[in-house]
């Protein structure tokens, strides 16, 4: 397949992510700025997303794989990722919140669909280091 294949899916696959957070806390003004980011980031530039997404969860593929939930909701992503972008410990805050409140079904759809996002960004990885 062409690293087109993988760029395409890692971004649907983002959208979604965004979306389905988003549709669980629409009145979060934070979750929205954010939703509203990703989705023109990866409309604007999708090969950006998987490059520096699929970068930062590659970095956590272990605990990814392993479904560290202690790790996630412990972890402190921001100095790992030398993240500068603005809220984003806000961000991870919300999410470590949200993660606690959901449902056992709604976690497993979320670590299915972030380590399928990992998968695409490996499979991308080996096209284009072919």
């Amino acid at each position: 397949m062409s690293p087109l294949t993988y760029i395409v899916s890692f971004n649907k696959k983002v959208k979604l992510l965004i979306l389905s957070i988003y549709n669980k806390n629409k009145n979060d003004a934070l979750i929205y700025r954010t939703k509203e980011r990703v989705m023109l980031i990866c409309n604007m530039d999708p090969k950006l997303v998987i490059d520096n997404v699929g970068k930062g969860l590659y970095k956590f593929k272990e605990q990814i794989y392993e479904m560290n939930e202690d790790f996630a909701l412990t972890h402190d992503f921001s100095k790992d990722l030398n993240a500068d972008i603005k809220d984003f410990s806000n961000i991870m805050d919300r999410l470590k919140e949200m993660w606690t409140a959901l449902p056992s079904e709604d976690k497993q759809e979320y670590i299915d669909l972030i380590q399928d996002l990992l998968d695409d960004y490996i499979e991308y990885l080996s096209c284009i280091h072919l």
